[in-house]
Order: structure tokens, then C-alpha cells, then sequence
């Protein structure tokens, strides 16, 4: 709509400076001085149409870019939040998944102080800015290895599948087994109460034809 009425507003400043020329032509040609007292009313009245035309063409065009640098910003904003996020859950299961491995490496080793040295020196990665960029696109699965290897904590893979802190997306695994349960529902109300359901044959039957009395 604001396209619509910065063009109507060009038009009409178009219209106005070409009645404006008009008058002030015949205002400059006419010999009467009434005639002439007449054309510049005329004229003054013009460009004074034409004037306010240009103002409120100027507030239409900023209100404009004032609404378009908000949506940007708005969305700006909200990206930046959502990444933030993102990250943020990203390095728990991150962590998550470190010390899960170094607890496994050595269950016997249970106490906070027995992986201090390694909680000092992985909160200090995680938090490093230059790690971000890991964290938002790589699987988790792979961060996890390679910190393991620099730490020096084995890991298996295929031992932690399943786990949640595994899981890149946001859908942990209970949550996928709800999902994949509630599936399987849906399955079997289907082929227990088709939509396509026939006909019975009896119901479309023709009465049977009797004497009359």
C-alpha cells in the first residue's frame, strides 16, 4: 500500500507543477492587472499543494526505510538469539557427551575432583569464542571425538548412539520414540477403520417385490 500512495503522491506533485506552469503562464501573458492578481492566488495555491505533495511524499519514503531497517534489525536480532541458543545446547551435550566418555573410560573415578583437570579444560574450550563456529556446524558426535582425542579420553562411537547428548537436532530420543510410537498408532486406527470403507450390499439391496393384497 505504501508503494501505492508514494506513486499517487508523484503523480499529483506531476499534475500540480504542470497547472502550476499553466497559471504562472497565463498570470506572465495577461495584461490586466486583476488577471494577473488572480494567477498568482492561483499559483501560490498550487505550489502550496504541490510543496505539502513533496513533504508528505518525503515522511511516506522515511517511515518507509524506518520500518524496513526495524524488520531487519527484528529479524537481526532474532537470528542472532536463536544462534545464541542453539550454541548454548549445543555445548551442554558437548559436555555432556566428554564426560559421559570419561566416566566410561573410568567408572571407578566418580568424584568431581578425579575430573577437575578435565572440567577446567573443557569449560575453557567451550567457552572460547573461536569455538563457536564448531559448535554451529559440526555434528555433535564428531566434536565430541576430537576433544576426546585432545584430552586423551577413548571414545566409541557406536557406543554412545542413542544417547540425547548425540542427537544434533532438537528432538531428544525419548521424544522420537513418542513420535515413532504415536506413528505406529495412527497405522493401525487406519487399517482397522479405513476411509475407502465398501459398501455393505445388503444396504443397497432392492426391497423385495410383493403382491398387492
Amino acid at each position: 500500500m505504501a508503494d501505492r500512495h508514494l506513486a499517487m503522491l508523484r503523480r499529483l506533485q506531476e499534475m500540480g507543477m504542470a497547472l502550476a506552469e499553466a497559471v504562472h503562464k497565463s498570470g506572465v501573458e495577461a495584461e490586466e492587472p486583476e488577471v494577473k492578481a488572480q494567477a498568482a492566488l492561483a499559483f501560490s495555491r498550487v505550489a502550496r499543494t504541490v510543496r505539502d505533495a513533496m513533504a508528505l511524499e518525503a515522511a511516506l519514503a522515511g517511515a518507509a526505510r524506518d520500518d524496513a531497517r526495524k524488520v531487519a534489525t527484528s529479524d537481526w536480532i532474532g537470528g542472532t538469539m536463536r544462534r545464541t541458543a542453539r550454541c548454548a545446547r549445543r555445548r551442554r551435550k558437548v559436555h555432556t557427551g566428554v564426560m559421559h566418555a570419561a566416566l566410561f573410560a573410568d567408572p571407578t573415578k566418580t568424584e568431581r575432583h578425579h575430573h577437575q583437570k578435565l572440567l577446567d579444560q573443557l569449560r575453557e574450550t567451550l567457552k572460547n569464542d573461536e569455538f563457536e563456529p564448531v559448535l554451529d556446524s559440526r555434528p555433535i558426535g564428531d566434536i565430541v571425538a576430537v576433544l576426546c582425542k585432545r584430552f586423551g579420553i577413548p571414545f566409541d562411537r557406536e557406543l554412545f548412539a542413542g544417547q540425547d547428548w548425540m542427537i544434533d537436532d532438537e528432538e531428544s530420543a525419548f521424544d522420537a520414540e513418542l513420535r515413532a510410537l504415536a506413528e505406529e498408532d495412527d497405522a493401525e486406527d487406519d487399517a482397522a477403520d479405513p476411509e475407502d470403507d465398501a459398501a455393505d450390499p445388503e444396504d443397497d439391496a432392492a426391497p423385495e417385490a410383493r403382491p398387492p393384497p
